[in-house]
């Protein structure tokens, strides 16, 4: 009898607990947060920021040394580690040197170019960009900021 009774109690406690859980889950009252959810979302952001880039009209960050100009085709050709990158420009394209509004003329190869690029047509055209001596880097500034002290 006594064993009964646990039975009993125990399957009414696990109905009772699997149903709130069961209403919970479908109001989103109970947030769901864990060390693994957290994790596994950096990997998902990335992924998510990739499917962005390549669709059409997405405007994402570009930087890179210019390794040729290309007058003709409106085109400007950064260097890469593995291959090269064509990045285009048209009449809504801004150009920068030095502080200053430029022209495509203006840019030569082994400047440094960093701005806007917009998805269009399978091609990245240059929205807004800027030309000019490649930044240091924090652990470049350092080294010079204690050398000059």
């Amino acid at each position: 009898m006594n064993r009964r009774f646990f039975h009993v109690l125990f399957l009414a406690s696990s109905l009772t607990g699997i149903a709130c859980l069961n209403t919970a889950a479908e109001t989103n009252a109970v947030p769901t947060t864990s060390v693994a959810s957290k994790t596994n979302s950096v990997p998902a952001k990335k992924a998510e920021k990739a499917e962005k880039k390549g669709k059409e009209g997405a405007k994402y960050p570009f930087h890179g040394t210019v390794a040729s100009v290309d007058k003709k085709a409106m085109s400007v050709t950064l260097e890469g580690k593995e291959h090269s990158r064509v990045l285009g420009l048209n009449a809504e394209s801004h150009l920068e040197k030095g502080g200053k509004p430029a022209t495509l003329a203006d840019l030569a190869a082994g400047d440094y170019l960093h701005g806007t690029v917009e998805k269009k047509d399978k091609l990245e055209v240059i929205v807004k960009a800027t030309a000019g001596p490649k930044p240091e880097k924090k652990a470049e500034k350092a080294k010079k900021k204690t050398a000059d002290q």
